[in-house]
């Protein structure tokens, strides 16, 4: 039986930030969501970075918790998904890794504290 193969951090990152940028913009989460957000939450808990990660990933302990979470958060959909991306990508910078690789960089989600 072979070992699996490491998991790269930043992958997992960028994959749990796109399932959670589809849940907050609607898309009601289903087992395999659950799954995907339990397996990349437990890799990223686990990670170097797990100090830096968003406290809503700590907080939020199912995929349904967290919808319920960015439900209540905004009614915009579009502040939602910038509240999102812009955590990750903070803590991305906070690690010193690279931007994500699908990662949009728009004034709108950029500047959506300002």
């Amino acid at each position: 039986m072979s070992l699996p193969a490491k998991i790269d951090e930043q992958d997992v990152m960028e994959e749990f930030e796109e399932l959670l940028c589809s849940i907050a913009t609607g898309v009601p989460p289903d087992r395999s969501a659950a799954m995907r957000f339990s397996r990349c939450r437990t890799a990223l808990l686990e990670s170097p970075s797990k100090d830096l990660l968003p406290g809503f990933v700590y907080q939020c302990l199912s995929v349904f918790r967290f919808k319920d979470f960015i439900t209540l958060y905004d009614p915009d959909i579009t502040l939602r998904d910038a509240f999102i991306r812009r955590a990750f990508s903070r803590c991305r910078a906070m690690s010193g890794a690279p931007p994500a690789h699908g990662q949009r960089a728009t004034a709108k989600s950029q500047n959506w504290m300002s």
